[in-house]
């Protein structure tokens, strides 16, 4: 039986961002103070939300209809549906009906842990807040399939039966700026029986490898959005989780845009509110992932994009300057409303960009709180705070996600050989091995016979003038002598260098599987392993552990024994 226990929850490390939003809850400064955007610390915080659902933009029972056909365009009738989820799509066509979101990034086996928890926060989140406020509220997990950073979609990465990183990924996916989710995958184009067979070499054998593998491999024809709902429906369905893709909501999510840039200049971040923060929006603030340097220049505070065109199936940026927009590559602008008149005119073409796309969705679901990632929501709400007042959005509670570490008993046993605690792993983000080999008792002579080596060939090589004038032929067998005794002593230097490594080689593994299992490539395990790992290795029963063990407010750091 899985046992969660909790760590401080600055284990992994706070940004600048983060910090303040903590501080300053419930009404951070840097959300708009009081009236501005919520980060509520208890329960007792959350208001009843005034009635903000716009049948303008989308009447209840049309959005029920949708999400029905969407969850599973296949068996539109609701008898397919998982009785939870339809069950949760039935609260948001309720009059008083509310919905938690929680965002999730489609990348091939389902993405990295992260998508996972924040499904099951939104549910956790969701749980705690129908009986608080006793009205029906809804989990959905927003995938955002309109994103086009392929790159990063394609790949993941899977610790193999020694507990070394590999990476997998799909070939032919480029990395141009499509909507991933425009990108129907094949199986001659992607290999998608080869990266399946290629799987089943790398995740150690057990009983439940196979059926992971097959929930999380996407199948010839769907997208990795598909896929991804695919797979999360069968994980979380349970709990009523409903995974939506931006594409369900297309012409209301457009129609929501256009009335969002309609305000032009008056949503622009404002200079004087964000001017004693900005050092919060420096890139050092945020994560070293391709992710966090691709939001630092999408939400630019001074010149954010505010939406995509897609020109040819390429996603185009338009950026907001002063009071007008500014296609990239074009030298003309367009004034609010010409961009406005051209949204409405090709809904298709359009989607909302990281610092809209909240909004846009505010504005077409009762959404009552955002999950939210430290990073790209927290930043993204900072600098819409302007746009919110000025269309009178919504502002939905922004509750940070619950954090995550799972622990094998692998990784428990490296922990108990090395005599240290998790949390010394976590906090040395990802250098453990190093500071531990920088730090491991070397022996004292062999440092000794190097300098002596060193220094014996340098006085060797100095008398080589003095030498040369008796017979200049002995200068050059001087210099050859003293690099042949150097290289002898060198020679031995490192074979007891190799007989101290031997003898803390068990070491060395224990640190090395630390490292990987539990702070891979200096980043924290649930931004790079993928659920599939934990699934192929322990089945799926420590989901449900996990979903109970969540904190709907959390301020610790979750750490979950697998047994």
């Amino acid at each position: 039986m899985p046992q969660a226990r909790h760590l401080a929850g600055d284990v992994l490390g706070l940004s600048p961002l983060a910090r303040h939003v903590f501080a300053e809850r419930p009404w951070p400064r840097v959300l708009g103070g009081a009236g501005g955007v919520p980060v509520p610390a208890r329960l007792a915080e959350f208001e009843v939300p005034e009635p903000r659902f716009d049948p303008a933009l989308l009447e209840r029972g049309e959005l029920v209809e949708r999400l029905r056909a969407h969850v599973d365009p296949h068996h539109p009738d609701p008898s397919h549906l998982h009785p939870a989820i339809d069950a949760s799509i039935a609260k948001l066509g309720d009059p008083r009906g509310l919905c938690v979101v929680a965002t999730a990034r489609p990348a091939f086996l389902g993405g990295p842990l992260s998508n996972l928890y924040a499904a099951l926060h939104a549910a956790a989140l969701a749980k705690a807040l129908e009986r608080h406020l006793e009205r029906p509220v809804a989990p959905v997990l927003w995938i955002r399939s309109d994103a086009h950073d392929q790159a990063n979609a394609r790949d993941a990465w899977l610790l193999n039966q020694h507990l070394d990183l590999t990476r997998t990924g799909l070939p032919s996916m480029g990395s141009g700026r499509r909507r991933i989710g425009a990108i129907e995958l094949g199986d001659s184009t992607h290999r998608l029986a080869a990266l399946a067979s290629q799987l089943r070499h790398v995740l150690p054998e057990t009983a439940h490898r196979d059926p992971s593998i097959a929930l999380f491999m996407p199948r010839a024809g769907e997208t990795l959005g598909a896929a991804q709902r695919r797979a999360f429906a069968a994980l979380v369905g349970g709990l009523g989780v409903v995974c939506v893709e931006p594409a369900a909501l297309r012409p209301t999510l457009s129609r929501a845009l256009a009335r969002l840039v309609a305000v032009g200049g008056a949503g622009q971040p404002s200079a004087v509110r964000l001017e004693p923060f900005m050092d919060v929006f420096d890139l050092r603030s945020a994560s070293s992932s391709s992710e966090a340097i691709l939001e630092r220049v999408e939400l630019d505070p001074y010149h954010p994009v505010a939406a995509y065109r897609s020109d040819e199936g390429q996603q185009r940026a338009l950026h907001l300057v002063d009071d007008q927009f500014l296609f990239a590559g074009e030298e003309g602008r367009r004034s609010a409303s010409e961009l406005a008149a051209e949204i409405v005119a090709a809904p298709e073409r359009f989607t909302p960009g990281p610092l809209l796309e909240p909004l846009a969705r505010d504005l077409v679901l009762p959404v009552v709180a955002t999950v939210a990632s430290e990073w790209d929501d927290l930043r993204a709400a900072c600098l819409a705070v302007e746009w919110r007042r000025a269309v009178d959005a919504p502002r939905p509670a922004l509750v940070p996600r619950q954090r995550v570490t799972l622990v094998s008993a692998l990784a428990r046993e490296s922990l108990t050989k090395r005599g240290v605690a998790l949390e010394d792993v976590l906090r040395a983000r990802g250098r453990f091995a190093q500071e531990a080999e920088a730090s491991a008792d070397r022996p004292a002579v062999l440092e000794r016979l190097r300098e002596m080596a060193r220094r014996q060939a340098e006085e060797l090589k100095a008398l080589r003038p003095e030498l040369a004038e008796v017979e200049k032929g002995l200068a050059h067998r001087l210099r050859r002598a003293a690099d042949d005794n150097r290289a002898a002593i060198d020679a031995i230097t490192a074979r007891a260098e190799r007989v101290a490594a031997n003898r803390t080689g068990k070491t060395r593994r224990h640190e090395r599987r630390l490292e990987n299992t539990l702070f891979p490539k200096e980043r924290p395990q649930e931004e790079v392993l993928t659920t599939l790992q934990y699934t192929s290795a322990f089945g799926t029963g420590w989901i449900d552990d996990l979903a109970e063990a969540v904190d709907p407010l959390a301020s610790e750091h979750l750490v979950l024994e697998l047994q």
